[in-house]
């Protein structure tokens, strides 16, 4: 319905013909893609160290500080140097970076793991955080016609919303099946519950209500199934950011320039003899 009223509008919030660019898609996707593979996984991170590892709120958050560190620093430090490079390749290397550290987290979190767990991934997203947000707005600015240049920086920002709001919806998913099928392999009854209570970040109102007799062995299975969970939506985010940089560096390379051959060019008139 969206397509079809821009379409017809005289005046459109967004002009489709845009959409030819193959560079000015690559960036859009870029930006739908960076905030589901690096931010995403937020949601699930704090409900885990909350309501199952028993962190209080600003610890959680605190735990995202080597994230903002470093993509705070190579932003800083290395703006100046990356000014002017091929944007397909800055902008592909952060979102590999986002990639690698989601993996690496992935492998990194697991049944006994806490919080420090986090922090070398989180480390290796922010540089890629650093090195590929900043540009994403000038470059999609640059594809465009100047009266065109505020269209296409309002089109990035809504991308990287929608990124990051389908982000966690499918993360979820991916989440509460990983906690159901831990859940189910423990031998708890009605796992399916359970998932969707720890994915609602109601664990410690699940433990409340269990029999004493096997709280124990249900607070055991919750921790492990939502460290599967949180270690899932890692690997999908890890695997959702290297294909973006692959995305990336295919449609927004550069066209080749046709270079004419020097049998092409002119003959050099020669000066005549008497």
């Amino acid at each position: 319905m969206f397509a079809a009223l821009e379409a017809r509008s005289q005046h459109p919030m967004l002009d489709l013909a845009l959409l030819r660019n193959r560079s000015f898609v690559g960036v859009l996707l870029a930006g739908f893609l960076l905030t589901f593979a690096a931010f995403a996984t937020f949601t699930y991170i704090s409900i885990w160290l909350q309501s199952v590892l028993g962190l209080s709120a600003i610890g959680a958050g605190l735990t995202g500080l080597p994230m903002s560190i470093t993509a705070f620093g190579v932003s800083a430090v290395l703006g100046r140097v990356l000014h002017g490079r091929r944007p397909d390749l800055v902008i592909g290397a952060g979102l590999l970076f986002i990639g690698l550290g989601g993996l690496l987290t992935a492998a990194l979190v697991h049944g006994s793991a806490g919080w420090p767990a986090l922090m070398p991934g989180f480390a290796l997203i922010g540089i890629g955080v650093g090195l590929a947000t900043p540009i994403l707005g000038s470059v999609s600015m640059s594809l465009v016609p100047a009266e065109r240049g505020g269209m296409a920086a309002g089109a990035v920002n809504t991308t990287r919303q929608l990124g990051f709001a389908f982000g966690i919806a499918a993360l979820g998913s991916v989440f509460t099946a990983r906690a159901q099928s831990s859940l189910s392999g423990r031998g708890i009854p009605d796992a399916a519950h359970a998932a969707h209570a720890i994915a609602g970040g109601q664990t410690p109102g699940l433990l409340h209500a269990a029999p004493s007799s096997g709280r124990q062995l249900l607070d055991s299975a919750a921790h492990g199934a939502a460290a599967t969970g949180v270690q899932a939506t890692f690997v999908v985010a890890g695997a959702v950011g290297i294909l973006a940089s692959l995305l990336v560096i295919v449609l927004m390379r550069p066209a080749r320039a046709h270079v004419a051959h020097q049998d092409e060019r002119p003959p050099v008139p020669q000066p005549t003899r008497r």
